[in-house]
């Protein structure tokens, strides 16, 4: 609706009224944001009110180990999601397959809305399998939606905190850690050296052997980078307790699934005798674990994978900080998924403030 003025014979708007207004207060910013909505809906492929509807969910199993997700829509679209669990990509196809009749006619726009029903509609919630499988639904459909705006999903997420993304390499021996570091690396992930599988209580000589050789790679990197070292969860409270010991003073970046990290309590212990932070996340699932884990204190790092902690809008809920009772908190990514699982964590990544760092391979 216009304006007119008998005056000067101009016709104003209520966009330019409002931008003039807001200029003159200084928050000349605010007023072109309905003008940038404007153009967001203009380059979008659809139109917001068009129908939109999935039509078909398709997975493709990749050896050795992967499984792809597309979810196709009436309008061409596609979204593309990673619904894997290592080691049991044929159970999250078949999930997937089970959901497939809910989604089948919905819009895929109603991200969270399908996987409140998804998830919180089921007799049977949460689970490695069920997770994983509406992780990668759950990306697929941001993907959608994503494409159907014309932004990227860090956009809809509440927009970038930064315009670079750290990462980090493995590396296992001095030679490895120079020759990334010489490309540019500030920061690696090794595991503890062993001549054999841990016992449950180790020998003096194997613990010494595994901080001689982690000192070995803090001397070949220097004291201007970060070293984070992983348990994988296989060695035994006793023993993480006096190999941690054993490391503090080479200052590891943090220590990586210390033990059995479903045993929330007893890594809580763990943290507590140590100085070193202490990570934890791949295997935990949806908002509630993280919540645990916050709450006993168990790790000051949190991992959480997008390909089996069921959401990305979930997982941004777990950002730490003081009304988790802690301002030191940290997030990284680790990405143990395929191409489409790591653009994922990217658009995630892009969006956190409280970020150490990702895997890179």
């Amino acid at each position: 609706m216009a304006v007119s003025t008998c005056d000067s014979k101009k016709t104003f708007s209520r966009r330019s009224i409002l931008a003039g207004a807001l200029g003159g207060l200084g928050w000349s910013s605010l007023a072109r944001a309905d003008e940038v909505a404007q153009q967001v809906r203009k380059d979008a492929p659809i139109a917001r009110k068009e129908p939109l509807k999935i039509t078909k969910l398709e997975t493709f199993l990749v050896k050795p180990r992967w499984l792809f997700l597309k979810v196709h829509t009436n309008a061409g679209i596609v979204g593309l999601g990673e619904p894997i669990l290592e080691g049991r990509a044929l159970t999250c196809a078949e999930a997937v397959k089970e959901i497939e009749s809910y989604l089948i006619g919905k819009d895929p726009r109603q991200v969270v809305h399908h996987w409140q029903a998804i998830y919180r509609h089921a007799f049977y919630r949460g689970g490695p399998i069920l997770t994983s499988a509406l992780s990668g639904i759950d990306m697929a459909l941001w993907d959608i939606k994503g494409k159907a705006l014309g932004v990227p999903i860090y956009e809809l997420l509440g927009g970038p905190t930064r315009t670079r993304i750290r990462v980090y390499a493995h590396a296992g021996t001095p030679e490895r850690i120079k020759e990334l570091a010489a490309k540019g690396f500030t920061a690696f992930k090794t595991g503890p050296a062993k001549h054999r599988p841990s016992r449950y209580v180790e020998t003096p000589a194997e613990v010494h052997y595994a901080a001689e050789k982690f000192a070995e790679l803090r001397q070949a990197a220097g004291d201007d980078v970060d070293i984070a070292i992983d348990f994988h969860g296989a060695i035994s409270p006793a023993l993480a307790k006096v190999l941690i010991k054993a490391l503090e003073p080479y200052h590891p970046m943090f220590i990586e699934e210390p033990v059995q990290c479903q045993n929330h309590d007893i890594m809580a212990e763990i943290a507590r005798g140590t100085h070193l932070p202490i990570a934890t996340g791949e295997r935990v699932f949806t908002k509630w674990g993280f919540r645990e884990v916050l709450e006993k204190k168990a790790a000051t790092i949190l991992q959480p994978d997008l390909s089996h902690s069921s959401s990305k809008r979930d997982t941004s809920t777990c950002r730490p900080g003081p009304a988790w009772g802690s301002s030191s908190t940290k997030m990284r990514w680790p990405t143990r998924s395929a191409t489409i699982g790591r653009t994922a964590s990217f658009m995630m990544r892009m969006t956190v403030r409280w970020w150490i760092g990702k895997r890179y391979r």
